[in-house]
């Protein structure tokens, strides 16, 4: 198997670990929104316009941000695999080696931390937009600002794994390498 057949292949199983992904984010939306339309299970608790924010802006934006995200890794894996293996790996044929296979693998998390950190970034903005609405002179809370810079982390983590999995390879192979000069 080629470098590159082993990279399509498993941009294609992050696709489909997205797709399924939605599948299960889809049904509570589903559910919701038609306890609500038909009025099956009754609300007096909340407004009817606070329900329908929560199943949009909560449910539906991670929703779509996850089905974006698996359109992606389905229809464009070809670019997503040329961008992963350029530099070194641009040489054709031979096997694959524990470097090479490291460093798709570092990628994969890459792109797994930052599919998983999407949804919780728009669901933050909303929660900000909607703060602001009520009091723009209000502070940022707490809790909030530590929801954003954990975001920011994982953000960064999702970006160097993804983008910088080649250097990082680079480095594992020559720490474990005997001679280090």
């Amino acid at each position: 198997m080629k470098k590159e057949e082993f990279a399509y292949i498993g941009c294609r199983l992050l696709a489909l670990f997205y797709g399924v992904k939605v599948l299960f984010d889809l049904i509570p939306f589903v559910t919701m929104w038609i306890s609500w339309k038909t009025n099956l299970v009754p609300f007096s608790q909340a407004p009817e316009g606070m329900i329908y924010l929560q199943m949009v802006y909560v449910q539906l934006i991670p929703l779509g941000l996850n089905l974006i995200l698996a359109c992606t890794l389905w229809f464009a894996a070809n670019q997503i695999v040329k961008f992963i293996l350029s530099g070194d790996f641009a040489v054709d044929g031979g096997s694959l080696t524990a470097r090479q296979v490291q460093t798709v693998a570092f990628a994969a998390v890459g792109v797994l931390i930052l599919g998983f950190t999407l949804p919780d970034i728009g669901a933050t903005l909303f929660r900000i937009v909607e703060e602001k609405k009520f009091d723009n002179s209000a502070p940022i809370t707490l809790d909030l600002k530590v929801q954003i810079l954990l975001l920011g982390l994982r953000m960064l983590i999702g970006m160097f794994l993804m983008i910088g999995s080649n250097g990082l390879s680079e480095l594992l192979t020559r720490l474990r390498s005997p001679k280090l000069t």
